[in-house]
């Protein structure tokens, strides 16, 4: 599948860098479109909180919509279940405020096993728990764990142009050879008077060229 394949599109503007998150939409089939956002908070601070919150604030008004949030949060003190700040944890205000952010929203934290050293630091929010089949973890590449989510989500997809797909073991390679050698021979004749893109760009289109013409498709 191309990655172009599901009909979905930035939501805000390029500009539009608050915090480091990053939200798409995706159009369903038959339901409210799907938002989806990328989040993450180095370091707990409000400041990053209170972003979050303003993107939210933003991408709720009008029509109700899915919404998905998954991240890095770094907030390993929030007991998910009982809504609850474990005793001593620092930076509770910070941690408090992403649990308030939660319940004012309606979102929903479902992912329950810890990603790093134990913690519980990457997370997974939705405002519609029944889009989610399953979410577990997997060995990832950097120190924790990465976090994958089932979701039961029909897209749309956009059709596809049919790929023009070359039968190379049918090809005409002595024609091939022939061409490659005209076409070298004319990029050496002009190699001191022609700029490197026109250079490049006789080279690939004569290579596309010999190709079209001695390989049946």
């Amino acid at each position: 599948m191309k990655k172009d394949a599901i009909k979905s599109a930035e939501v805000f503007p390029e500009n539009f860098k608050i915090c480091e998150i990053e939200w798409s939409k995706i159009k369903l089939k038959n339901s409210k479109d799907l938002f989806i956002a990328s989040y993450y908070i180095p370091h707990r601070n409000m400041k990053d909180i209170t972003n979050l919150k303003l993107s939210l604030e933003k991408l709720t008004t009008g029509k109700p919509k899915h919404i998905i949030i998954a991240g890095d949060f770094n907030c390993p003190d929030i007991d998910w279940i009982n809504m609850e700040i474990k005793t001593g944890a620092p930076d509770k205000e910070v941690q408090q405020a992403l649990m308030d952010l939660s319940i004012e929203h309606g979102l929903v934290q479902i992912h329950d096993k810890p990603t790093r050293e134990g913690n519980l630091l990457d997370l997974v929010f939705t405002n519609n728990p029944s889009l989610i089949k399953s979410t577990g973890n997997a060995p990832g590449i950097s120190d924790h764990d990465i976090v994958v989510t089932d979701s039961l989500i029909k897209p749309y997809y956009c059709k596809q142009r049919p790929q023009k797909r070359y039968m190379f073991g049918k090809a005409n390679w002595d024609q091939i050879k022939t061409d490659i050698n005209m076409i070298t021979k004319d990029i050496y004749n002009h190699i001191h008077d022609m700029p490197i893109d026109k250079t490049w760009q006789t080279f690939k289109n004569g290579v596309q060229a010999t190709i079209d013409t001695n390989v049946p498709s």
